[in-house]
């Protein structure tokens, strides 16, 4: 998932973007005169965003990516030079591109700041499928945040085999397999499983553990203070 940094700091960029395009009357930051299209491109570099540099036969393409595992988000500038000799003298297309598991499609300013304020706005909904409920504390250890009570329990399904014994107590090899009581991605819900479920789903960038333990002066754990990915 893409931190709320990252997507401030788009959300900007594209608003920024949108201004010059509405005051020079344009759709596209390919219609756009050169300073425009300049400008456009260095406030997108200010941001410190991760960018790559590709080359083939047509020109120079510079990627600005983030990626959070459950969805990318590019922006790339393409130009018919390369950038020592005149990158932004010539270029002459800018495309957005947003992918994840549920939809892969480019898109334009004006869609792509629907689409960030939407995530600034839109909560991610946690499902508890471990057998007891989950309380998440603030990092004071003290103030609760949030209690999620158990959904179901997703296990990884178990077998052991034999390995013979040590002073006459059985040795045995445990052997995970599929996962039960795991459902489907969903769009914007991630789920807290247990370690070993998360280990044996492994492929799976929707799953969370909990993590950094919470207790009371006995000892007994009385919740968490973060998610944690396997």
């Amino acid at each position: 998932m893409l931190n709320e940094k990252e997507v401030k700091l788009l959300l900007t960029w594209a608003n920024m973007a949108q201004k010059i395009l509405d005051t020079a009357e344009e759709m596209e930051i390919c219609e756009l005169k050169r300073r425009d299209q300049i400008a456009i491109l260095h406030a997108l570099k200010e941001t410190q965003i991760k960018r790559n540099e590709v080359k083939d036969e047509e020109g120079t393409c510079i990627n600005f990516t983030v990626d959070a595992g459950d969805m990318r988000i590019a922006v790339r500038f393409y130009s018919g030079a390369n950038l020592r000799d005149g990158f932004e003298k010539r270029i002459y297309d800018c495309r957005i591109e947003i992918s994840s598991r549920y939809f892969d499609e480019e898109c334009a300013i004006n869609d792509f700041i629907n689409i960030l304020e939407k995530m600034l706005h839109e909560e991610t909904t946690i499902i508890n499928l471990t057998p007891s409920a989950v309380t998440f504390y603030a990092q004071d250890g003290k103030t609760i945040l949030n209690t999620i009570p158990s959904s179901g329990v997703a296990r990884a399904e178990q077998t052991r085999e034999s390995l013979g014994d040590i002073n006459g107590i059985p040795v045995c090899k445990t052997i995970y397999g599929r996962v039960e009581g795991l459902p489907s991605p969903q769009e914007n819900t991630i789920y807290i499983v247990p370690v070993l479920t998360a280990q044996a789903a492994s492929g799976r960038d929707d799953l969370f553990i909990v993590d950094d333990l919470v207790r009371d002066p006995s000892g007994q754990i009385l919740g968490y203070k973060a998610l944690a990915r396997i």
